[in-house]
C-alpha cells in the first residue's frame, strides 16, 4: 500500500508539473503576441519609416488613422525607443487605451494616449496637453522618460519631436518631476493667463529636476509614466513646452 500510495503521489505530482509547464508557455506565447502587437512601426503592407531633414519621422496618416481613426499625433524622442502614435481617450472609458494598443486589442503595453480632457483641444492648442505612456520592464512605451530624473539623460534628450497629420513641433524638455501616484492631479484647464503662469511657475519651483527654467510657454505637454526612483507607486512627469526657434508649420 505504501508502494501504491507514493506511485499515486508522483503521478499527482508529474500532473501538477505538466499543468505548470503548460501555464508557463501558454503566458510566454501571450506575452510574444502582445510585444509583437505593440510593434507600430509600419507592417510590410504600410509605407517604409523614413526620416525627413527636419529629423521628423515621415508618418503614412492615412494608414494610421485607417488602422484606428483615434490615432492623433505621434511622438519622437531621438536616441530613445520612444517613437509612438498617440491616441486620443474615449470619453466614455478615458482609461481604455491603457490595456488596449493602437489597434484596440487588448494590450497590456497599451499605447500613449492624450487626456480625455484635452480632446476639444488637442495636443498643440491645450494649455496643458497630458499624454500617458507605460512604463514597461523592457524599456519600451514611456519607460525612457522616467530616465528623466537623471539631469544628464534630460539634457541628452530634451529635444522632444510632436506631430499631427495638421503639424509638426519641436519641443524642449523644462523640468521633471516624480510625485506619489496615489495623489496625482493633473491640470488641463485653467481660469485665466494668470492661473496658467501661476501653475507653470508651481511646476518649475516644485520640480525634481529643472532642465530650462523657461517661463513664458504659451503651451506645454505633460508627458506622464509610471516610475520607481522611490517607491513602487510614483509617476514621473516630464512637462516640455515649444521650442520656439525650431516651430514647424
Amino acid at each position: 500500500c505504501a508502494v501504491m500510495s507514493r506511485k499515486v503521489k508522483a503521478r499527482i505530482a508529474f500532473g501538477i508539473a505538466g499543468v505548470i509547464a503548460a501555464f508557463l508557455i501558454l503566458f510566454a506565447l501571450a506575452m510574444s503576441y502582445f510585444h509583437e502587437k505593440m510593434e507600430v512601426s509600419p507592417s510590410p503592407e504600410s509605407p517604409t519609416v523614413q526620416i525627413t531633414d527636419d529629423g521628423f519621422p515621415v508618418v503614412d496618416w492615412e494608414y494610421w488613422q485607417g488602422v484606428n481613426p483615434d490615432v492623433i499625433g505621434w511622438v519622437t524622442v531621438p536616441g530613445t525607443v520612444i517613437d509612438y502614435p498617440i491616441v486620443q481617450a474615449p470619453s466614455d472609458d478615458p482609461d481604455y487605451y491603457l490595456h488596449h494598443d493602437v489597434y484596440r486589442d487588448y494590450n497590456v503595453y497599451g499605447v500613449p494616449y492624450l487626456d480625455v480632457d484635452c480632446a476639444d483641444t488637442g495636443l498643440f492648442d491645450s494649455r496643458n496637453a497630458v499624454v500617458f505612456g507605460h512604463h514597461m520592464n523592457d524599456g519600451s512605451m514611456f519607460a525612457a522618460f522616467a530616465d528623466y530624473s537623471n539631469l544628464d539623460f534630460a539634457n541628452e534628450h530634451a529635444r522632444i519631436l510632436v506631430q499631427t497629420p495638421e503639424a509638426k513641433k519641436v519641443y524642449l524638455a523644462r523640468c521633471v518631476d516624480i510625485v506619489n501616484g496615489t495623489e496625482l492631479a493633473k491640470r488641463t484647464d485653467f481660469n485665466d493667463e494668470t492661473d496658467y503662469r501661476e501653475w507653470y511657475d508651481s511646476q518649475l519651483s516644485g520640480a525634481d529636476v529643472v532642465i530650462d527654467a523657461i517661463t513664458q510657454p504659451q503651451t506645454a505637454i505633460t508627458f506622464c509614466t509610471c516610475s520607481y526612483n522611490y517607491s513602487s507607486n510614483e509617476r514621473t512627469l516630464v512637462v516640455a513646452s515649444p521650442d520656439t526657434a525650431y516651430l514647424i508649420d
